[in-house]
């Protein structure tokens, strides 16, 4: 079995968790398989599993609205006991040797396999035979045994196995061959003074001393880790009845390491080791990286980690600006064996400053300066305001960001708001701190905001300019165009062209260009398309196929009467909540034209029929599939217009036509 834990959702869809649903999915199967479809709590005991075999776990929640996307685990996890076998033990030694018995020692192994050590079975084997035989009935618990019953003047060799609650371990490295000798025929090496640490002077001679005393009197082997020495002129070995000693000549970084005197004689081998430790003034060693100034980006978590060496070990100081920098919500300190770490959680531009890093011990002290420079995109620009009016012109000025970001500014973008719609319009871009807006419209009030660009991105907005308004047109009005009639009374706004199939001008507006806010121009709808023949006609308007002259696309132009300021004012506001909404499955608004009569508004071009019209014809049946691909991007639009916070406050449901 397992326990699996989680965490509620951060966003319940406005409605409270009700439960979860639970599933399992075998690795070398497709298929996921409810374990739980009502689990109330944030963990679940998943029972039944098959030792041995991984297994993926995911996890959904649900509320009244539905189920919402899987949690998935990152990795199979294997159905397994919570504990393996524990590793081999250590080599075996031989520590007395008798007439028909030899007493032998070996080290616990060094991974237990997260149970405890139960005790130890303990085979021999003689040399020369293959066959390894089991020396104890029972298991052993200690780490040393008594091997009875062995044949005079045979030689043996013994390893032993590790018991746990997960079963044996692998077999530990045979031992040192032993021949079986009478007790009185010698006696093994007798360690009676160790060798003990020592701390020793860069540049001066270290000793390491023991006593060990045997019959016959051993041979003294010394070793430097696992490489055996000899006398020379950096290492001396003198003997004094049993008191032996190694000396170290001139010693510096490598000499650190661990030695062992090893005696041995007939009866058997001792060995005691310690390790030769240098004393060293503290000194930083500073990485490449940080020998000049540092940079990261803002938000990532710096890790600052600078290499020391130094004996004892020193003592780590990092400071900021005087101030002793602790460990807490922002920073976090570490001092490794060899490494000073510094690490920044979430930096900002207000982490850009040169940190000391300070090491002392009783020999010294040595210090660093690290340079730390956040880099981000910049600060909004500053004080954006309108210095002239001219026309169809103004001149707007700003100041640069208070903070550039870590990088040079490489532009500014401009853009404006004609009041009073909410849709911002990019209209200018410069790498001045002043521009020209040209292509005002004369008597409407605008405002400008400006961004700030480096080479990691675009600042927020800066606050908007106050609100400026162009002059009215003080020349001549054009002459409206004239319409002809038919015998209805109905305008006569195009031509009229042979059409055979709607569909060969549809298009993928998302393919060609990316769809931008749509600024309503003043200018006739006819000096930029060809109208052509009604499509369609409703109680709000009539709308025509019409070709863009610049590009020949077809589009789609819906000409609107307008009687009143007001109903004016409804078709700015449909225009700029449609410039707020670009979504593949959302009609796409092209262009706007306003005249003093009538709106007309550009849209994407799209062919086959009213859905209303096509399921409710006589003989239709919708499939089950059909049902779904239209909910599907039904339920896409909407939540595309939900994250704009653009809703339906109406009584009724609507599908379209909001």
């Amino acid at each position: 079995m397992c326990t699996l834990t989680w965490r509620p959702p951060s966003y319940d869809g406005g409605i409270p968790v009700t439960h979860y649903i639970v599933e399992r999915k075998d690795v070398t199967y497709p298929n996921w398989i409810t374990i739980n479809s009502y689990c109330k709590d944030c963990s679940f005991t998943v029972q039944g599993l098959t030792e041995g075999q991984e297994y993926l776990f995911r996890i959904m929640a649900v509320n009244d609205n539905g189920q919402g996307p899987p949690l998935t685990g990152i990795n199979p996890i294997k159905a397994k006991a919570p504990y393996d076998p524990p590793s081999p033990p250590g080599i075996p030694k031989v520590t007395e040797v008798g007439g028909d018995f030899v007493h032998l020692e070996w080290d616990r192994p060094e991974k237990d396999g997260g149970s405890r050590i139960k005790g130890y079975w303990i085979e021999k084997r003689e040399i020369g035979s293959n066959i390894w035989t089991m020396v104890n009935q029972f298991i052993c618990l200690p780490t040393q045994i008594s091997v009875p019953n062995l044949i005079e003047d045979r030689q043996y060799e013994f390893r032993v196995f590790a018991e746990n609650d997960a079963g044996m371990s692998q077999p530990s490295s045979n031992s040192t061959s032993v021949r079986i000798k009478d007790p009185n025929a010698a006696t093994p090496p007798e360690i009676i003074t160790p060798l003990r640490n020592v701390m020793a002077i860069q540049h001066k001679s270290a000793h390491l001393t023991c006593q060990i005393a045997g019959k016959p009197k051993p041979n003294i082997s010394w070793f430097k880790g696992m490489r055996e020495l000899c006398n020379s002129a950096k290492y001396s070995m003198t003997r004094d009845g049993d008191i032996h000693t190694l000396t170290v000549h001139d010693v510096y970084g490598e000499d650190e390491d661990e030695y062992m005197c090893r005696a041995q004689n007939p009866g058997g081998i001792r060995s005691t080791k310690a390790e030769i430790s240098i004393k060293l003034a503290p000194k930083i060693n500073v990485p490449p990286r940080f020998r000049d100034t540092a940079y990261f980006d803002k938000g990532v978590n710096a890790v600052i980690k600078i290499p020391f060496i130094g004996n004892p070990r020193p003592r780590i100081t990092w400071m900021l600006d005087g101030e002793t920098i602790e460990s807490g919500s922002h920073y976090a300190v570490e001092t490794q064996q060899r490494h000073a770490i510094l690490t920044i959680r979430d930096v900002t531009n207000l982490d850009t400053a040169n940190y000391r890093l300070t090491a002392e011990n009783e020999l010294g002290s040595d210090s660093a300066i690290i340079k730390i420079q956040i880099s981000d995109r910049p600060d909004p620009p500053r004080f954006p305001k309108v210095e002239s009016i001219m026309g169809k012109e103004c001149v707007l000025s700003w100041q640069v960001p208070a903070w550039d970001g870590g990088a040079n500014i490489n532009n500014y973008i401009i853009e404006k708001r004609e009041l009073p719609m909410e849709s911002w319009i990019k209209c200018a871009n410069t790498r001045l701190t002043t521009a020209q807006i040209k292509g005002l419209s004369p008597g409407h009030q605008y405002q400008f905001r400006v961004y700030a660009e480096n080479v990691y991105g675009r600042s927020d907005p800066s606050v908007g300019t106050n609100v400026a308004g162009t002059p009215a047109p003080t020349t001549k009005k054009p002459k409206k165009k004239q319409y002809e009639v038919d015998e209805t009374g109905k305008k006569i706004r195009g031509r009229k062209e042979s059409v055979d199939d709607y569909d060969r001008f549809v298009f993928d507006v998302y393919s060609k260009y990316v769809p931008q806010p749509v600024d309503i121009k003043h200018d006739s709808v006819y000096e930029y398309y060809d109208i052509l023949e009604e499509i369609g006609t409703g109680a709000f308007g009539v709308v025509h196929r019409c070709r863009e002259r610049k590009t020949g696309n077809i589009f789609a132009a819906k000409f609107i009467p307008v009687a009143s300021a007001m109903e004016k004012e409804l078709i700015r506001k449909e225009i700029d909540i449609m410039n707020h909404l670009h979504h593949p499955k959302l009609i796409n608004l092209h262009d706007a034209f306003e005249d003093d009569d009538e709106m007309v508004l550009i849209f994407e071009f799209l062919s086959g029929g009213e859905l209303f019209e096509r399921i409710t014809a006589e003989g239709y049946t919708m499939s089950e599939a059909e049902v779904i691909n239209y909910m599907r991007q039904i339920c896409e639009a909407v939540k595309h217009m939900h994250e704009k916070n653009i809703i339906h406050l109406g009584e009724y449901v609507h599908l379209t036509d909001f």
